[in-house]
């Protein structure tokens, strides 16, 4: 019988030797998760009630994000990479304002354009990226819990652009002839269009006897990882 070091010699020689020599070009495509969270700051002031002389508290917004997509990325050598990803996830939060907890947010179409550099190391690729995430929002909506008796919670968004940046990694399966890789990114984003003032982030309107919010729900900020696999056909 082959010794257990012969048997994983053979297992991890091609993943070696792949490292040892990249190809100049290296396409690859893929399916993903995606797993975050995403964030409003509060403001120094409140959103006036068109109308009136009141105001209501704008309390910033935190909740969890998650989702799948697809991705297709191309290498120059194994150092320099483009990565386009298209994911669709559920980007939601909540801020509490007078006892009451609101929920906003929709599910999204996500496209993050990526400028990657990497190490064409044997097993485990390091990476950073720098890009844009082009952001396609669906129909939003807003919740209140308990819901008051006179007011109506609702939340908007346009199509934005966040900047996007991170690292991440890659591992190479030891599969002799397919090149099978299992990237993981941590990932972060900023909205660079998000006002500082509550006035343009949120309006309340008098509705007959209630009044209707409608919050703004384009992130501010997001964070989170995705994990996938990509397969290399080129």
């Amino acid at each position: 019988m082959r010794s257990l070091s012969h048997v994983l010699l053979a297992l991890v020689a091609p993943a070696v030797a792949a490292a040892a020599e990249p190809r100049k070009f290296e396409v690859g495509v893929g399916a993903l998760g995606y797993f975050g969270a995403n964030f409003l700051s509060d403001t120094d002031d409140d959103v006036p009630v068109e109308g009136s002389n009141l105001v209501l508290p704008y309390p910033g917004f935190a909740g969890f994000s998650g989702g799948a997509g697809v991705s297709l990325e191309a290498r120059y050598k194994g150092f320099v990479g483009l990565e386009v990803d298209l994911v669709r996830s559920s980007d939601r939060g909540s801020g509490e304002i007078n006892g009451v907890d609101v929920t906003i947010g929709q599910t999204s179409w996500h496209m993050p354009l990526l400028l990657e550099l990497a190490v064409p190391s044997a097993f485990v690729r390091p990476s950073v990226f720098v890009g844009i995430d082009l952001v396609f929002p669906g129909e939003g909506k807003g919740e209140a819990d308990p819901p008051p008796d006179n007011l109506e919670v609702a939340s908007t968004a346009s199509s934005y652009t966040m900047l996007t940046f991170g690292f991440g990694f890659e591992v190479l399966l030891p599969i002799e002839g397919v090149d099978i890789r299992v990237p993981i990114t941590v990932r972060g984003a900023r909205n660079g269009g998000t006002s500082a003032s509550a006035s343009d982030r949120a309006s309340v309107e008098p509705t007959g006897g209630y009044y209707e919010a409608t919050f703004n729900s384009e992130w501010q900020w997001q964070a989170g990882g995705t994990i996938g696999v990509t397969y290399y056909f080129l």
